[in-house]
């Protein structure tokens, strides 16, 4: 068994580390400990890439879409 270790905060039912949200994989078992009080997290440490990887855009994103060329005339 391969044990690894995080130091971070939970927010929202999402934990995070270093200000990422955390992800582990599927079916894994996980024990966790709480060692400190609640402190206060920056509002700015989860704002700035946080949901990186999540979405992906197109690269047509900006184009026209044809359910709206009667309005754009």
């Amino acid at each position: 068994m391969q044990a690894q270790a995080y130091e971070g905060y939970f927010k929202q039912g999402n934990f995070f580390s270093e200000g990422k949200k955390l992800r582990l994989p599927e079916n894994r078992k996980v024990y966790i400990t709480i060692l400190e009080e609640p402190t206060e997290v920056k509002s700015r440490e989860l704002m700035f890439g946080c949901l990186r990887g999540e979405y992906k855009i197109a690269n047509d994103f900006d184009a026209p879409l044809e359910d709206f060329e009667e309005y754009m005339q």
